[in-house]
């Protein structure tokens, strides 16, 4: 199983199996499990444009809250290229080493994923090694798959197939 928070209310992850996925109606501070998590925390207030954003007053929280998760259970965080979070935290940046708790992050462009644009993103990765990282796909090599099933296989199964690195309920 792998846990999806702050997903969409229309996310694709609801139509896979194997996915626990926690949108606003479910709330994914309400998430207490110990398996992997792909994390989508609201980017609004960390942005690039957050001072033209209106985000509730707890939205910055989420992104700490999804962080959290990530380092404790292993997986993924996703956040624009432009995103604050990782100064704020710090968290490394793409070809720094990884931090305390073995996290590193890699920036990717959604359109090689399916996206429609380009859309620069940061992947906070913690529960495998950058060696580990299977090769990540250029438009072309991926018609037809989307990007939530791209992700979650490329970084969550390499977690799962560590063995005990990541612990499973």
């Amino acid at each position: 199983m792998i846990g999806v928070l702050f997903a969409r209310q229309d996310s694709r992850y609801k139509d896979l199996p194997g996915y626990d996925v926690y949108d606003i109606d479910r709330d994914a501070r309400n998430f207490n499990k110990s398996y992997p998590v792909i994390a989508h925390p609201p980017c609004r207030a960390w942005g690039r444009l957050s001072h033209m954003a209106n985000p509730r007053p707890d939205e910055k929280d989420l992104a700490w809250f999804a962080l959290e998760k990530v380092r404790k259970n292993g997986g993924v965080l996703e956040h624009p290229k432009g995103s604050r979070l990782w100064k704020e935290a710090p968290l490394p940046m793409p070809g720094e080493f990884p931090d305390e708790h073995g996290g590193f992050s890699i920036l990717i462009d959604q359109y090689h994923f399916g996206h429609v644009a380009r859309k620069w993103t940061h992947l906070y990765i913690v529960g495998i090694t950058p060696n580990e990282l299977p090769e990540i796909p250029i438009r072309g090599g991926c018609l037809g798959k989307l990007f939530v099933e791209l992700q979650a296989n490329l970084v969550v199964d390499a977690l799962n197939t560590k063995g005990n690195t990541v612990p499973m309920d």
